[in-house]
Parts: structure tokens; C-alpha cells; sequence
């Protein structure tokens, strides 16, 4: 194992902490053992990180054989900071199967209307969410992870290029996108098209200019969407010239 990487089985379990002390560490040591594909097979199945990024104890179908250890862990942390403001432990096991456990801040468990109007609940899920309903912290866990699932074989599956190794945070930023505005606003966007071209740094730029809300049927500015989409720009470049992880904590500092 290289000097600092995460081992992905049958290492311990993976925390963000661990993580974040070498992002793309795991992907570079996976395709040092094993090169990558130049194209995925012909089953039509391009929702998986390609196999050789992949461990073979993780359970196809889990967040982290979708993006990988790293990017899983990295999105089960943020997102409940980026919808709540809560705070939460998160361990992958070997397996891929996570832990997810409440540290600090606001759970909404009953349902309610977020600033669209649209009836929500837990870590913003909006799909079949009833007003006024309480859901369990396990209700809400289980959500969660079936969410983050659900938006990240949608943004595999249109984004061939974030499935080569050194895209651990490419993959973060589309799929945490994704999550905020639908997989068809990912799919569809600028940003996508220009990272499948090669384009990376510029098609991270175009994330920040998601910065409106539709309220009573009316596209509005909306200062908390641009600052969630300032802090998915500064994922997205970390690792590019310039943007060693090092660093990201202070660029993210002026959008939290």
C-alpha cells in the first residue's frame, strides 16, 4: 500500500478524515494494480465506477461501487451540512455499506415546505414526502442513502468521463448537483458537457452559475444556492493546478 492512501478492503473502515488526507490516493492505487478499461463493456450497465477502480468486496449497488469509497464518504458528510446544517459521523465498511450517525444540529424529521413550496423532509428528500408526516432517524438514514444512490447512477450513467481515476471530486460536485437540482439539470448542464470534452476546470466554473431558486413558478436569486454553489465549484476544482485539498477548507470558508 502506498505511503498515506486509504486501503479499501480488508482495511478498517473508511471515515472522511481518513479520506481527506490524500483525495485521489485510492484511485491511483487501485490503477496501479489494475488499468483502467478504455470503455466500459457491452452490457449497457455504465452505472458503476469501471471494475478496476473498484474493490471487489463492495456490494454492487451501493453508493460507494457508484463513485467509489471517497467520493461516497465525502457526499454521506456533506449532504446532511448542505440541506440541514447537521453534522454527521459517516464509516464505509469494506463492503461499501455505510454508517451514518448523528453528531450535532437539526434534524427535520416532520415534513415541510421548503422554499419552493414543495412538501420535504429529513435531508432535503422531496420524492414521496406527505406534509406533516415524522419519519424515524433511521427512516431519514435509509432516504438518504437510497438518494444519493438514485442521483448517482443518474450522473454515471450521461458522464462517461467521471469514471476515470483522479475524479473523486468531479464525481462529488456532479452528484451533489445533481441532488440539488435533478439528475436532468446535471445531465443536461454546461458543466457536464464541457468535463466530458476534457474541459474540467472550465466546466467546474459553470457550476457557480447556479444560483436561482423557482419560487410561485418564477426563477429567483437566491443567496444560499449561490453559496451551496460556490462550495460545490471549490470541490469540483480541488485537485486541479492551483487547488491542492490543502486548501479547501479556507476557499471554502467564505460560502459556509
Amino acid at each position: 500500500m502506498q505511503p498515506g492512501c486509504i486501503a479499501i478492503a480488508p482495511e478498517p473502515e473508511t471515515t472522511l478524515e481518513m479520506a481527506l488526507s490524500l483525495p485521489t490516493c485510492a484511485d491511483r492505487q487501485w490503477a496501479d494494480i489494475n488499468p483502467v478499461r478504455a470503455a466500459p463493456d457491452s452490457s449497457g450497465d455504465h452505472s458503476q465506477i469501471p471494475e478496476p477502480l473498484m474493490s471487489s468486496k463492495i456490494k454492487k449497488g451501493t453508493l460507494a461501487a457508484i463513485v467509489g469509497v471517497f467520493a461516497a464518504t465525502t457526499l454521506y458528510t456533506i449532504t446532511p451540512q448542505d440541506e440541514s446544517g447537521r453534522t454527521v459521523q459517516v464509516t464505509v465498511a469494506p463492503d461499501g455499506e455505510p454508517t451514518i450517525t448523528h453528531v450535532s444540529g437539526p434534524q427535520y424529521r416532520r415534513a415541510y415546505l421548503d422554499i419552493g413550496g414543495v412538501a420535504t423532509a429529513c435531508d432535503g428528500i422531496a420524492q414521496r414526502i406527505k406534509l406533516g408526516q415524522v419519519y424515524t432517524e433511521a427512516q431519514c438514514t435509509a432516504m438518504l442513502d437510497k438518494a444519493l444512490i438514485e442521483h448517482a447512477q443518474g450522473v454515471m450513467d450521461c458522464s462517461p468521463a467521471l469514471r476515470q481515476p483522479g475524479r473523486d471530486w468531479q464525481r462529488v460536485a456532479a452528484v451533489n448537483h445533481a441532488y440539488q437540482f435533478g439528475v436532468a439539470g446535471w445531465c443536461t448542464s454546461t458543466a457536464r458537457r464541457l468535463i466530458e470534452q476534457g474541459k474540467i476546470a472550465e466546466g467546474c466554473n459553470d457550476l457557480a452559475r447556479w444560483n436561482k431558486v423557482r419560487q410561485g413558478g418564477v426563477l429567483q436569486f437566491s443567496n444560499g444556492v449561490q453559496r451551496r454553489s460556490m462550495r460545490r465549484l471549490e470541490y469540483c476544482r480541488t485537485g486541479l493546478p492551483g487547488y491542492p485539498v490543502e486548501t479547501l477548507q479556507a476557499r471554502l470558508k467564505p460560502w459556509k
